[in-house]
């Protein structure tokens, strides 16, 4: 998986946000197979995950036109995904800290249909689906399409459960990764 794109003109390395929106898919996917197989590799990988979210916050993001306020919550909410995908504690802060920033942000039908927030709500969704977690459409398209504040409150309430149950049922279907 590669984070990082070579400006072909400049030369100078850049993280484009769909690529970063590729990385942290693919690393809670990997996150959650392992615990679904007791990989004692979990830890170390949340490590990994953590670290490289949290350069881009300090590094990355305050300097470069290619990211903007909306995705320093982004990051915050990848950092609560990455606790409850790991099966840890400790996702309230990073979420809320998500929540601060995406009250502030205009334009939430635009920033849910960017590809790097569209898919990191789509898994969840879909894993819901999978261990029968309701969701009503209305609250379907307020989470997935509508408002980010309350996609946050929907993972504060729900995330937690359904990774256990999908856990429990020992699979993810395919194509929800």
């Amino acid at each position: 998986m590669r984070v990082y794109d070579l400006d072909s003109e400049t030369g100078s390395i850049y993280t484009s946000p769909q690529n970063f929106g590729l990385f942290a898919d693919y690393s809670l996917a990997a996150i959650l197979c392992y615990r679904l197989v007791e990989s004692k590799r979990v830890p170390f990988l949340r490590e990994q995950v953590q670290s490289i979210v949290k350069e881009f916050q300090q590094f990355e993001i305050p300097h470069s036109n290619l990211w903007y306020p909306a995705h320093q919550g982004l990051c915050d909410e990848i950092l609560g995904d990455v606790v409850i995908y790991s099966g840890e504690s400790g996702a309230i802060e990073h979420y809320d800290a998500a929540f601060k920033i995406y009250e502030n942000t205009e334009n939430h039908l635009g920033w849910q249909s960017e590809f790097e927030f569209d898919f990191l709500i789509q898994p969840p969704v879909s894993l819901a689906d999978q261990v029968g977690v309701e969701l009503t459409q209305r609250k379907r398209e307020e989470v997935t399409r509508t408002d980010l504040c309350s996609r946050i409150s929907w993972k504060k309430e729900y995330l937690s459960e359904i990774i256990r149950d999908t856990l429990a049922q020992g699979e993810i279907k395919r194509g929800i990764f």
